[in-house]
């Protein structure tokens, strides 16, 4: 088992339980690139209805993977991959919050790459991904901010990262509304579809017919 915390913007601590071991080891790993921090009331993406969906965000690890050595850069020779997915506040380079992902080499527990999901114009939260048995790795993530009511996209990692655009992105439906208060909520999955291993089933939500939690509408959608 395999689990994370931050250290700072630039490291990160993971523990790791061989099973049937009465102890749990850690490794603290230095990120390929430095990301900003933020507690819940630091996260901004306004939408037209005027509030704010990122209010109560903060920048916990809310994802993890385990998957095999496939569809990595060229120049990893990882045979096993630990990934951990979270949210990260506006700041630098990125106009509104986003989506961070750590792929981390099991066995040396060195970053293998981190391809942030961003875009200028709106964020993208609240990201949840799982790796199918071919090696792709894909999900699902809120879009809120700007002109935008929130919606959803589906999403997936390109063969080998292409940065500063690394990611696949397709859009699956949007909200009519936006939320009637400074909320918005972390429930999207992401799983494979047994036993056709390489097709995903997401479970995100929109907004329907107004703001009010009654108007949430759950999305089942294969990716």
């Amino acid at each position: 088992a395999y689990w994370a915390t931050h250290v700072s913007n630039t490291t990160m601590r993971v523990f790791r339980w061989q099973e049937g071991s009465p102890t749990f080891f850690f490794n603290d790993l230095t990120l390929p690139h430095p990301w900003t921090r933020g507690g819940r009331g630091q996260f901004v993406c306004t939408t037209p209805g005027g509030f704010n969906p990122c209010a109560r965000m903060d920048d916990r690890i809310m994802g993890g993977f385990v998957t095999g050595p496939k569809k990595l850069p060229a120049a990893s020779t990882a045979q096993e991959v630990v990934g951990f997915t979270w949210s990260a506040r506006q700041g630098g380079a990125f106009p509104y919050p986003y989506t961070e992902i750590v792929r981390i080499d099991a066995e040396t527990m060195v970053a293998i790459d981190q391809p942030p999901l961003w875009n200028n114009s709106f964020a993208l939260i609240y990201g949840d991904f799982e790796p199918n048995e071919r090696g792709d790795l894909a999900g699902v993530v809120d879009v809120a901010g700007a002109t935008t009511h929130p919606a959803v996209w589906a999403v997936s990692l390109r063969e080998e990262s292409a940065i500063p655009a690394p990611w696949d992105v397709f859009a699956l439906k949007a909200s009519t509304h936006s939320p009637s208060s400074n909320t918005w909520g972390d429930y999207n999955t992401v799983g494979i579809i047994r036993p056709y291993g390489n097709m995903f089933l997401a479970a995100p939500h929109t907004l329907q017919g107004g703001g009010a939690n009654g108007d949430v509408e759950t999305l089942l959608t294969i990716i």
